[in-house]
């Protein structure tokens, strides 16, 4: 009778059994009736009447369907609007918010590639210092050369006589100077460490960054190391200072012309 998706109406049900009655008396008159019995009012005129009354009925039903089918389209319009707008507004704050995030890490990681370049500069200047003294005493123990800074180390003034090179930088590395030294080096190679593992991985754009401060933590750790436990022969020992220390300093001046600026 009507449509079970949009409701629309098509068969209309009449909303009461209309008797036929006289217009005229009121007389409840029989289908084959042409005439009422009591008044003799035609009932063809009748018919006529209920037809419209009844054909009333259907135009409101017809209207009624109608509103409804429409109210129910609206109504989807609506929730479809609303769902559209969430949808974009949703997708503009995520952009915005991934963006902002995006800009945030990689700030972050130009910072802390600073950060790790400045540490182990430090580093590389107390160990260099320590591996400066280290030639010094070693060379003069071997060639017996007096020295203010060096006596102490390779003079035995108890028995006024010269320490040999091993005695020498074992006195040296037993001094209290040289022990808080390579403690603060111990202490500085641990922090790099651990800035080192913040670097990986880099962001979209800064690979080359990441593979310089490498190149740097590699020429560092062996700069430090050499501080920390010399050893070899003394032309060993210091073709490896050297050598980590030229490295260190080509992979420093080409990690400043890499790092960009951060983004505003």
């Amino acid at each position: 009778k009507k449509c079970v998706h949009c409701g629309k109406i098509f068969v209309v049900e009449d909303v009461a059994d209309i008797k036929i009655k006289c217009n005229e008396c009121g007389v409840i008159l029989s289908e084959t009736d042409e005439v009422c019995p009591n008044c003799g009012y035609t009932v063809e005129n009748i018919k006529t009447k209920n037809e419209t009354n009844k054909s009333g009925v259907n135009v409101q039903q017809s209207k009624i369907s109608n509103l409804k089918i429409k109210m129910k389209t609206n109504k989807a319009i609506y929730y479809v609007s609303i769902v559209i707008l969430i949808c974009v507004v949703g997708g503009i704050g995520y952009n915005l918010f991934s963006g902002g995030s995006e800009k945030s890490a990689y700030n972050k990681y130009i910072k802390n590639l600073e950060d790790v370049q400045n540490l182990m500069f430090d580093g590389v200047v107390e160990a260099g210092a320590l591996n400066a003294l280290t030639l010094k005493v070693w060379e003069n123990a071997i060639y017996e050369k007096n020295d203010d800074e060096t006596d102490k180390y390779t003079w035995n003034t108890a028995i006024s006589h010269w320490r040999g090179c091993e005695a020498s930088i074992r006195k040296l590395y037993e001094d209290p100077s040289t022990v808080t030294t390579v403690s603060d080096i111990k202490e500085n190679q641990s922090s790099v460490k651990e800035l080192i593992k913040d670097l990986e991985p880099p962001p979209v754009g800064l690979n080359k960054c990441y593979n310089t401060v490498s190149m740097l933590y590699k020429s560092y750790v062996e700069l430090t190391n050499l501080a920390i436990d010399p050893h070899g022969t003394y032309n060993s020992f210091e073709s490896d200072v050297n050598s980590a220390i030229s490295d260190f300093l080509n992979a420093y001046e080409k990690m400043d012309g890499q790092i960009p600026e951060k983004k505003m």
